[in-house]
């Protein structure tokens, strides 16, 4: 359901239809990252929680507050992170462990965004950047499989691509 989606999106793409391109010119842009931060108390690690610093820098993308899916997801399947899901599917999830907190989008939300991309008749999807993927099944899930995600939707012809709910894909 479109209007389940988050409201911010769909008013960031009422703006700019209203300056005149036409919807199949407006592309969504889709991260393969994750933003970290440094939580300032480790028991208060919900949305909105206070985090005045970066989070720690990953092994390979060295950049505090920023860390590849790769890293992410590998850093979960390792143990000790707690990942929570929206139960109402309009975000991304959220992973913490201690003091760090990352915030990114996992296959299941790179799938629904990519059906709200097909759904309105958008002109597509774009990520940053495709290294950032798990490119090497790191994390158990195949090679690229964000990647994978949004090509399963958005990559066939409109009458081949048949819809799944969040359920099938996680």
């Amino acid at each position: 359901d479109l209007h389940s989606f988050p409201t911010r999106r769909s008013s960031d793409l009422d703006f700019w239809e209203k300056q005149g391109p036409p919807r199949q010119k407006l592309v969504v842009g889709m991260p393969l990252y994750g933003q970290a931060f440094t939580l300032n108390d480790k028991e208060n690690h919900g949305l909105n929680a206070l985090a005045k610093a970066k989070g720690a820098a990953g092994q390979f993308t060295r950049a505090a507050g920023f860390l590849a899916y790769y890293e992410i997801c590998h850093s979960i399947k390792q143990g000790g992170w707690t990942v929570v899901q929206d139960p109402e599917n309009r975000i991304g999830p959220y992973a913490y462990k201690g003091r760090q907190w990352v915030g990114y989008d996992d296959v299941a939300m790179i799938r629904r965004k990519s059906e709200y991309v097909r759904q309105l008749g958008l002109g597509g999807g774009m990520v940053w950047a495709l290294d950032l993927d798990d490119f090497q099944n790191r994390c158990g899930e195949g090679a690229h499989p964000l990647m994978h995600a949004m090509t399963a939707v958005l990559g066939p012809a409109k009458v081949l691509y048949a819809k799944t709910d969040r359920k099938s894909v996680v």
